[in-house]
């Protein structure tokens, strides 16, 4: 678990705003025309109104789901990651298929159903970190010495500022997140962070 949790500190190192790139609605409504130009028409259609509500997302992971189903592997039941309230956590059960038939499978399904949704899903919705888990890691981030409002609702206001510590603070409240998910939620196989 702590293995699988610390691998995903690597997602957490990009995740930057980029000046000069749509939000919001505009940002759904770009991602909308480019997956329609890309044929996935299943993704437009939960787009081209120019939001992402929690309903449309469910509707991209199951039409995922069930493309995952039909290649012969099944997915277990999501369960919201408790970094952020957004994203989903599940695994994959193979049923005897190789690995690279698995992911070639899972390639093809998330770029149909699934990929664009729940991207934009969670760049367009605010990231509220569980009560637990937030409470536990502003308490680690302070037995490291820094200063925390207690007010921090998720991981982005726990990094402070990377560019004026080279991104130490970040790396600690990973760290802090990592080590309280790992005792709070000791099933969960994975987890990842953005800020």
């Amino acid at each position: 678990m702590v293995a699988m949790l610390c691998a995903a500190t690597t997602a957490l190192l990009s995740g930057c705003a980029t000046p000069g790139v749509p939000e919001g609605r505009e940002l759904v409504l770009a991602l909308a025309e480019e997956a329609l130009d890309r044929g996935q028409v299943e993704q437009y259609d939960l787009m081209k109104d120019g939001e992402i509500d929690r309903e449309d997302n469910d509707a991209a992971f199951r039409l995922m789901r069930a493309c995952m189903s039909d290649g012969g592997v099944e997915l277990t039941d999501p369960v919201v990651s408790p970094a952020d309230g957004l994203r989903y956590i599940y695994d994959l059960l193979p049923n005897g298929l190789s690995s690279s038939a698995v992911d070639t499978l899972q390639q093809r399904c998330n770029d149909q159903y699934w990929t664009t949704i729940s991207s934009a899903y969670a760049d367009t919705n605010p990231h509220v970190m569980d009560e637990a888990l937030r409470e536990a890691a502003i308490a680690c981030l302070e037995d490291h010495d820094y200063t925390m409002t207690g007010d921090e609702s998720n991981f982005k206001e726990m990094v402070g500022d990377p560019d004026s510590d080279d991104g130490t603070q970040r790396e600690q409240a990973a760290a802090c997140v990592f080590d309280a998910a790992h005792e709070l939620f000791p099933d969960l196989t994975s987890m990842s962070l953005t800020s």
